[in-house]
């Protein structure tokens, strides 16, 4: 979860598909459906929500999409509306509401702009996510964590004649232990500030999918008021449960430390390369940092690699909890923590550094 901004051409690679029998593939698509119908959460592209606000004039404004992105129609004259928010326009000249899947295009462009920049190889602002292909990432790669659920917030100014995507959030439920993640949340920079945040939340998370799940999210963000807007959440018990040390090492080093480390995560660890879905990005010269991050304690996405291979570097993340492997890595192996993040959760009992893997991140 990333508030200040959570997160090319396509390469081959082996296919990273969780495998499910046809009795579970049935258990899930019936799960996911009665999930929509309980909750009450809509079908694609229904706009669901409205809150009226009157942003600035200058909020209203729209950033320029770069070379790279898709062109994206904002006209209000071409786009179909719920009854509910057709009601709103006749009452107010500029408000929110927020869509379920909105379009890719959108998506594109409100990713690309306004990046967030974290702590990564122990650079302040050092790194940033990008993803190259949104259509691919947000059909793809939250399929490889779990189903996905994602809700645009637009803005509706009358004047100008604009619908326009402000804000994002994913909501992906696990495969592995039915758990929510909450995922690349983002407001508009401009838009920051002015109840846009609290609309996008409490008309998606407590009141839809979540409603008494266990969930939780991963930010970068070391900012202290992500621990304000957490309790702003609405979400009940929701809370910082600590830090994640983010390492990233060599090819060498984890040669060295890979049999002390599936000691310690009691399992087998393979490597998972997202080199063409979620891209960490060198802030200093807009390279790519080749990655494989480590994998384990899971069946539901396959490993891409089984051993180590030269030429990238290896990230994984261990819980500030766990003192004595960060004191052996230190030791004996002279390895720091790079980087970290703060997860944030409801009550439920996981162990964060089998749980969270940095691929998920």
């Amino acid at each position: 979860m990333q508030v200040s901004s959570i997160r090319a051409q396509k390469t081959s690679k082996s296919p990273r598909v969780r495998v499910m029998s046809p009795p579970q593939q049935q258990h899930q698509q019936s799960q996911s459906q009665a999930l929509v119908i309980s909750t009450g959460v809509p079908q694609a592209n229904v706009d669901t929500y409205s809150q009226a606000i009157v942003p600035s004039s200058r909020a209203r404004a729209n950033s320029s999409a770069n070379a790279n992105t898709l062109q994206v129609d904002t006209s209000i004259a071409n786009k179909k509306f719920s009854l509910g928010t057709s009601l709103k326009m006749k009452m107010f000249d500029n408000f929110v509401h927020i869509v379920e899947n909105p379009k890719a295009e959108d998506l594109n462009q409100f990713y690309q702009d306004d990046r967030f920049t974290f702590k990564f190889n122990n650079k302040s602002f050092g790194a940033y996510i990008d993803i190259p292909n949104n259509k691919e990432y947000f059909i793809d790669y939250y399929r490889t964590i779990g189903t996905p659920y994602i809700f645009g917030l637009y803005s509706i100014d009358k004047g100008q004649g604009t619908d326009t995507m402000i804000g994002a959030v994913s909501l992906v439920l696990r495969y592995d232990n039915k758990v929510w993640q909450i995922m690349d949340l983002k407001i508009a920079k401009e838009f920051r500030g002015k109840k846009c945040l609290d609309n996008l939340i409490t008309s998606t998370l407590p009141t839809r999918v979540m409603k008494g799940s266990a969930y939780y999210a991963i930010s970068m963000n070391p900012n202290a008021r992500i621990d304000v807007i957490c309790n702003r959440m609405k979400l009940p018990k929701m809370k910082n449960r600590g830090k994640m040390h983010i390492y990233l090492v060599s090819y060498d080093n984890i040669k060295n430390i890979l049999p002390t480390l599936e000691t310690f995560y009691c399992s087998e660890i393979g490597f998972v390369n997202n080199g063409n879905d979620r891209l960490f990005i060198d802030n200093t010269n807009n390279r790519n940092i080749k990655l494989l991050h480590l994998h384990h304690n899971a069946d539901y996405r396959e490993f891409d690699f089984h051993d180590p291979q030269k030429g990238y570097a290896y990230c994984f993340t261990i819980h500030e909890d766990n003192e004595f492997i960060v004191r052996i890595l230190k030791e004996e192996y002279n390895i720091d923590p790079s980087s970290s993040a703060n997860v944030f959760s409801n009550d439920f009992k996981t162990d964060w550094s089998k749980f969270v893997k940095t691929f998920e991140i």
